[in-house]
């Protein structure tokens, strides 16, 4: 697999400390903090890019 595309899976214990202070946008457009999100359910966090 090329190194720039891998695969990254980490419990919620892991990345609860690297999620602070990180928001998202609701569908609605209001700020949403991340861990808020997986805090009571799991969550599939995925990262597009946009070029063009």
């Amino acid at each position: 697999m090329d190194e720039s595309h891998r695969e990254v899976t980490m419990t919620y214990e892991e990345l609860k400390p690297r999620m602070a202070g990180i928001t998202v946008q609701s569908l609605e457009g209001k700020d949403v903090a991340l861990k808020s999100l997986w805090a009571r359910r799991r969550i599939v966090l995925v990262f597009l890019r946009h070029f063009g």
